[in-house]
């Protein structure tokens, strides 16, 4: 998977059908930004997320979805993890709601909010780094055929987090990324007649990532 370097936390799928829940997806995201610590440090910060979805109808044209897997995070220029790899967990709730759709096209919002928290320890250091995302986005998607679509989009985001370290070097440390646009692109397959859908994502802004998934309508 290409991972070009933000923290895009299980970057929202696109609705599909709206009306037609549940639906379940696995996904797999790698991403990358820059952290900026308050004592002015900034360290670049990469991360991979291998999680699944689950999303239910609430009412006409709006669902909830709950996204829940691992995380692994590296940073190569921070002393404190330099040459580790930090290992935890991500989850978080995100609300779709379609604005117009029609046989080809379709124009949707999403809001979601991700926490992610990692560490790694030995007998001499241990280190905890943990954020939260809150992003709102607005996409449009088109089929192009009958099977392939495209989607894209734009939105709003940010990361507020904090570092915890207790050992040889022992400190509480916040660290954001603060709030600004960020877009996204895409386009997946329709499987047939199991419903099922593969597909693929980048984003850039708020983070740069990459995504692969698999998604299933019932």
């Amino acid at each position: 998977l290409f991972m070009p370097g933000g923290v895009q936390a299980a970057r929202p799928l696109i609705p599909d059908d709206i009306d037609q829940t549940p639906d379940f997806s696995l996904y797999f995201t790698g991403s990358k930004t820059p952290f900026d610590y308050s004592d002015g440090n900034s360290y670049d910060t990469r991360y991979q997320m291998l999680g699944m979805e689950f999303r239910q109808k609430m009412v006409s044209k709006l669902q909830l979805g709950a996204h829940l897997g691992y995380t692994w995070l590296t940073q190569n220029n921070n002393p404190l993890t330099s040459g580790i790899e930090l290992s935890g967990y991500h989850a978080g709730l995100s609300l779709y709601g379609g604005i117009f759709e029609s046989k080809h096209t379709s124009l949707y919002y999403v809001f979601d909010y991700t926490y992610q928290q990692v560490d790694h320890s030995n007998d001499n250091q241990s280190v905890t780094i943990e954020w939260g995302e809150p992003t709102a986005l607005l996409g449009a998607s088109v089929m192009t055929g009958s099977r392939l679509r495209l989607y894209g989009g734009g939105g709003y985001g940010r990361i507020n987090g904090q570092e915890r370290a207790s050992g040889d070097v022992s400190h509480t440390t916040d660290f954001s990324r603060s709030a600004r646009a960020l877009g996204f692109f895409g386009l997946d397959l329709n499987l047939g007649p199991s419903n099922g859908y593969i597909g693929i994502e980048a984003g850039a802004g708020l983070n740069q990532s990459a995504q692969i998934y698999f998604k299933q309508n019932y």
